[in-house]
């Protein structure tokens, strides 16, 4: 569905683009008659989070990712292909330090192998870099097989609970690997979905924030956990129906077709559009930078 809602807003900006009209002007929020620029995008985001954190309501959750028109994030499974430019490149990597920390799957480590740390952020930001802490989600702490090294560094790996022999040894040789190559780190236990059988992520969220003061987190991928992200609802005080956990999403588009691996594989529980309220749309030299939030808890401007 937010493909759907993308590739029309992208559709959009593109035939607007071609009567000569700036692409990057179409919601220009309280920008007046400048245009948007992805910095801009991250300050909105930034503000965003802000504001949750003084609610203290929820934790705060920003996804961010980079696709294709038709919804591709990669070739195929355990392939890779870069699909962000520089500009969101900065984007990602300026949104790691105002998080504390940046969400992947077990997956994403075994193919990509990231650092998941600030490094190419926006110039305006460069004196106030504070790197996340990097956290994994790995149920069955496959990581333990991971035969090269990890570039993690200090990473939170989170499991699901379990007493087996064969988990037990998996977490200490996961604690030994941490030692020797990331500068050390912990691995936390959570709940286990009773459907999906991976982590249950609210409690995985709720483990992160009381035992390692995770008070927010930006989640990168890869497309499972997105999705798992995206289903997830939750509980807040002074409201009786549950609020969307993810907050705010930021996703590049570019203009190919690729019919590769895609974010989302099926139709959200609801079977409602998860709708991005007040998007802001930013143009880069060959893509597109679309930001927009979920319905603010107290539903107004945030």
């Amino acid at each position: 569905m937010i493909q759907i809602l993308i590739g029309i807003v992208v559709i959009f900006v593109v035939s607007c683009a071609a009567n000569d009209s700036p692409a990057a002007t179409f919601n220009q929020g309280s920008l007046g008659s400048r245009s948007v620029k992805a910095i801009d995008i991250f300050r909105r985001a930034k503000q965003r989070i802000e504001a949750l954190q003084d609610e203290g309501r929820k934790i705060p959750v920003t996804i961010c990712y980079a696709q294709t028109l038709d919804g591709s994030i990669s070739p195929g499974e355990k392939a890779r292909w870069e699909i962000s430019s520089e500009a969101s490149w900065s984007m990602l990597h300026s949104l790691r330090t105002v998080h504390d920390g940046v969400v992947v799957g077990i997956t994403t480590v075994l193919v990509d192998r990231p650092r998941l740390s600030a490094r190419t952020v926006f110039p305006e930001i460069r004196n106030d870099i504070r790197q996340p802490r990097p956290i994994v989600l790995d149920p069955d702490l496959r990581i333990a097989d991971l035969e090269e090294t990890l570039l993690l560094k200090n990473p939170i790996v989170v499991c699901c609970d379990g007493d087996t022999s064969t988990l037990q040894s998996r977490r200490r040789r996961v604690m030994d690997k941490l030692r020797r190559e990331c500068q050390g780190g912990e691995v936390i236990t959570c709940k286990r979905d009773a459907v999906s059988g991976k982590c249950d992520i609210i409690d995985a969220l709720r483990q992160l924030q009381t035992r390692c003061h995770i008070r927010s987190v930006l989640v990168e991928g890869g497309a499972g956990i997105i999705q798992a992200f995206l289903e997830a609802q939750c509980a807040v005080p002074d409201r009786t129906e549950p609020v969307p956990l993810v907050d705010q999403v930021i996703v590049t588009v570019k203009p190919w077709y690729l019919g590769g691996y895609r974010v989302m594989k099926k139709q959200l529980p609801s079977k409602t559009p998860l709708v991005l309220q007040r998007p802001w749309i930013a143009q880069g030299s060959d893509d597109f930078i679309v930001y927009g939030q979920t319905a603010p808890i107290d539903g107004g401007q945030q």
